[in-house]
């Protein structure tokens, strides 16, 4: 087929009917699949059976096949079903039989497979989040970059656990759940990997490589066997696209990254050069990074000016003691009747227990009491500014943000992680909570909280640069904040009694919903949460305790359950 297709052809392609030669038209031609993906997105509904399954509309298509939202009724519940023909059967029941393997919470779900009119398909676990490359068409800062792919990494060292190496790892093969989370899929060119000290070349094919070229390790590019070192390349390669725009060049070329050390050794063109497993790179990616040193100058000279910090990279330099921030400290709250709170700017007070986190506002700062204080770390220098001086440490928020504060006492230290938020607006803001839920505030320059009935919700704490409200009991009431330069912020809250929700461990459990878009969990740890559809929620309880589940409709409302985890 030389010249594009009518579009006839192509609607006939949107309901499924896709012959060998337009395969591989459509392998070829980037500007029909867009018509297609076109076609299909914005169709009429229509029903065809597969075997059991009802095939309501087309979630995508291309060269290999299509891929179906469906319909189980033996089940009841939605799934995706992807269908391919002709010379592809092999790959897909090679692609059923690898995911089947992988019950992991970072690898697409596989419910059934088999084989109708001349057609192979897999009924898999239908995820409506998109992929991760339409995920990251958007801006997304570095962190939630790194949350995603480390998400997706969990899922390849699933699969390298069980002896298969992916082969194809890419943005579009990632794919997201309305939960928000990350699963790979698409095991079409997976293989089992070669016994450990096997030649890369023994029983190599060396039909040319298989993958995705852009993504593919040398070793994968010259065709021989590979193992999951070459997923841990195309890993690499696709998170430097992510956090920089484009992908390395080679040999790689340094990124103003924390991410970069990892990216390095696992972009290194010999495998054996790599890290010896993906958990082993996953564990790289989570150890905090130093980038700036700071040390304190010696008691002798600190007597001489009142505190000299020493900032030393590469080579020492004093730096004369900065003046003090301009930004008011975050408040803590005094000996004040409970319905009306006075706010007064904090002395220095003690650090928190260690690895508590502290939040402060963007421009606002706090002041913490430091004794026998030797060394100061921070991993970003860029998000908090510090200044040291008479016994005190007080940092300021310059940039939003993450970073881990480590300080050493002689020979002792403790870290803190330290978050820089963007302070609430001075708009009203209305605020559902369940009884018993707390919900922090960040505000800065706070002088006074009022309360409308500290009965139904109280102030319980301004802990860490924030307030934090708690609800006592059903009803509505609202609190006014005042900041430092005289705006008021109405914060109206409705507290309802949920309805309450007893799981166990261990055993999964479908709830039905009513035209659902988004559900969450706190405290995160308690469940897992999967929206199978709009309908229906797959709930993986994974820890013992009490929460709320908020489930937000597409009507704008919320509904709140009380969660009950237990172990029987």
């Amino acid at each position: 087929m030389q010249t594009c297709p009518d579009d006839d052809v192509l609607l006939r392609a949107a309901a499924g009917s896709v012959d060998a030669e337009l395969e591989v038209h459509l392998d070829a031609c980037a500007a029909c699949r867009r018509v297609l993906a076109a076609v299909v997105s914005d169709g009429a509904r229509v029903v065809r059976r597969l075997e059991r399954y009802e095939l309501t509309r087309t979630l995508g298509a291309g060269g290999m096949g299509v891929v179906y939202a469906a319909w189980d009724p033996k089940l009841q519940r939605h799934v995706a079903v992807k269908v391919l023909r002709g010379a592809n059967h092999e790959r897909l029941q090679r692609e059923a039989r690898v995911m089947a393997q992988l019950a992991h919470p970072h690898v697409v779900n596989v419910f059934d497979t088999g084989e109708a009119d001349d057609r192979v398909f897999v009924a898999m676990e239908l995820l409506e989040g998109g992929t991760l490359r339409s995920w990251l068409s958007q801006p997304r800062s570095p962190e939630a970059t790194l949350r995603i792919f480390k998400q997706a990494g969990e899922g390849l060292a699933a699969a390298h656990d069980a002896g298969i190496v992916h082969r194809d790892f890419k943005p579009e093969n990632v794919l997201l759940g309305a939960d928000g989370r990350a699963r790979v899929t698409d095991f079409g060119l997976a293989n089992f990997m070669p016994p450990p000290g096997a030649r890369r070349d023994a029983g190599a094919p060396h039909t040319g490589p298989v993958g995705t070229l852009a993504y593919m390790a040398p070793e994968q590019l010259a065709g021989a066997h590979v193992d999951g070192r070459a997923d841990q390349f195309a890993f690499c390669v696709a998170l430097h696209e992510a956090l920089v725009g484009h992908r390395p060049e080679r040999p790689p070329v340094p990124i103003d990254s924390n991410a970069w050390p990892v990216l390095r050794r696992g972009l290194e063109g010999d495998p054996d050069q790599r890290f010896t497993s993906m958990r082993e790179l996953l564990r790289a990616l989570d150890a905090p990074r130093s980038r700036t040193r700071w040390w304190l100058a010696a008691p002798v000279l600190a007597a001489l000016v009142a505190t000299v910090i020493v900032f030393a990279p590469e080579e020492e330099k004093v730096i004369p003691p900065a003046p003090a921030p301009a930004a008011k400290p975050s408040p803590t709250v005094v000996d004040t009747p409970r319905t009306e709170l006075v706010v007064e700017p904090a002395a220095a007070v003690a650090f928190p227990k260690q690895g508590a986190l502290i939040v402060l506002p963007l421009d606002g700062a706090r002041t913490f009491v430091v004794d026998h204080l030797t060394v100061v770390r921070i991993d970003d220098p860029d998000i908090i500014d510090i200044e040291v001086r008479d016994g005190a440490l007080t940092m300021l928020g310059t940039k939003r943000g993450s970073t881990t504060l480590t300080l050493e006492f002689g020979k002792r230290a403790q870290s803190w992680p330290i978050e820089v938020r963007v302070p609430v607006a001075e708009a009203p803001r209305a605020v559902t909570l369940a009884r018993g839920e707390t919900r922090e505030f960040v505000f800065a320059g706070v002088t006074r909280v009022t309360l409308g009935d500290a009965r139904i919700v109280d102030l319980v704490s301004t802990d860490g640069g924030a307030l934090y409200f708690k609800a006592n009991t059903a009803g509505s009431t609202n609190a006014l904040v005042w900041t430092g330069d005289a705006r008021r912020v109405e914060l109206r809250f409705d507290i309802r009694s949920a309805q309450s929700l007893d799981l166990i461990v261990g055993l999964q459990e479908v709830l039905n919903v009513d035209d659902v878009e988004i559900v969450t969990v706190t405290p995160s740890s308690l469940c897992d949460v999967t929206l199978l559809s709009r309908n229906e929620v797959l709930l993986t309880p994974s820890g013992v305790g009490q929460g709320v589940l908020k489930l937000e409709h597409r009507d704008g409302t919320e509904e709140l359950r009380e969660l009950k985890v237990s172990r029987k």
